[in-house]
Parts: structure tokens; C-alpha cells; sequence
């Protein structure tokens, strides 16, 4: 490390300021909502969009699916897993929560579950109020199309009626350590690295 004086001090430096980089993000913005799908108020069971029972839940997983395409968060591993869990900073997720097990899908209630994440607070508002904006959009279309009467239409229901936004800024504690620590194996990495690379030429010269 001493003959490598100039290494380990570039290596610092760079560490330094990696871990302020990290240590000073702006953090995330999340939002999110579930919309749930509701029978027509007048009770009558004339909409072909609310199958026999009437059962509400393929409905919503229609209009997931038609919104929901290219969506900016795909589908996690777990329900409980969100947009953070995922790595997604900046984008959205549309799903049609999955309540069944390990091994088999359980898909029994009619709600669509809304996530967005963005770089501001007014971004992660406006893409959240877009998806809701989609996602009734889309209902009604496929129910205009059917030929289906407004007193029979399917309704949604937000929830919360104002979702709120929160800041995700993760532990700048932990941030700043793993930088410490990734920063100080590269450096004693590449200290190494000359330090075999200078024997080995020596090795070659006294042959």
C-alpha cells in the first residue's frame, strides 16, 4: 500500500466521492391506489361485462391486461412485493392482486391495484391520476362497445378517493458504508493487482 501511495489515493478519492453521490440522492416518489370494480346501481344484471353471478373480477382483469400493457414495473414475485422492492425508480405498475398460494392463483376480488413511482412529488400525482384516468377510460369503452345503457354500466370506486404521495429516501447510513466498503476492495484490489503484476515482470527480467 505505501509503494502504491498514489493508488490508494485515487482510490479514496473516487470512494469519497461515490459515497457522497449516494449519500445525496433525491430520493423516490411513490403513489398508490386500488380501484375496485362495483355492479351497476340499479341492480339489473344486463351488462355482459359482469358475467353471471354477477362476478366482477374478469372484468377487471380485462382492463388490466388492455391498460396495463407496457406497463413501466412487470409483474413481481410476490403481491407484496411493490415498485421499490422491484428497483423500479421511475414507472407503474397495474395488477389484479393474486390471493392464492405457492401453488395455485386465486384472483377474487374485483380491484386493480395501482402503483407509480417518479423523480417529484407533481410527477408521481399526475402518472397516478393518468392510470386511474386509464383504467375507468377503458371500462367504459368496453362497455360503450357492448351497447350497454349508463343505468347498467359497471362503476369503479377509488381508494383512497385522494391517494397521497411519499418520499422514499432508503438509509443513507447503509448507503454510505456499502460505498466505503466497494470502494476500499477495489482500491486493495487493485493495489494487489500492480503489486503481481510488478513481481511478475521482475520474475521475467531475472529469468
Amino acid at each position: 500500500m505505501r509503494r502504491r501511495t498514489l493508488v490508494v489515493i485515487v482510490g479514496l478519492a473516487l470512494t469519497g466521492m461515490l459515497g457522497w453521490k449516494v449519500t445525496h440522492q433525491s430520493g423516490v416518489y411513490t403513489a398508490a391506489a386500488v380501484v375496485t370494480f362495483l355492479p351497476p346501481q340499479g341492480g339489473t344484471f344486463t351488462n355482459p361485462w359482469q358475467g353471471a353471478n354477477p362476478n366482477l373480477v374478469a372484468t377487471a382483469g380485462i382492463v388490466s391486461k388492455a391498460v396495463g400493457e407496457g406497463a413501466g414495473g412487470g409483474g413481481p414475485v410476490s403481491d407484496d412485493v411493490g415498485l421499490l422492492g422491484q428497483g423500479v425508480t421511475s414507472g407503474y405498475s397495474l395488477r389484479l392482486p393474486n390471493h392464492g398460494g405457492q401453488w395455485t392463483n386465486n384472483f377474487d376480488r374485483p380491484e386493480l391495484d395501482l402503483q407509480v413511482a417518479a423523480k417529484s412529488s407533481a410527477q408521481a400525482k399526475r402518472r397516478l391520476e393518468q392510470l386511474v384516468g386509464s383504467v375507468s377510460g377503458k371500462l367504459a369503452e368496453l362497455q360503450k362497445n357492448a351497447g350497454v345503457a349508463s343505468r347498467d354500466m359497471i362503476r369503479t370506486s377509488l381508494t383512497p378517493p385522494d391517494p397521497m404521495v411519499r418520499l422514499s429516501t432508503g438509509s443513507r447510513s447503509r448507503a454510505a458504508a456499502a460505498a466505503l466498503a466497494v470502494g476500499s476492495m477495489l482500491t486493495f484490489g487493485a493495489v494487489v493487482t500492480l503489486e503481481y503484476a510488478s513481481a511478475y515482470r521482475r520474475r521475467l527480467k531475472t529469468g
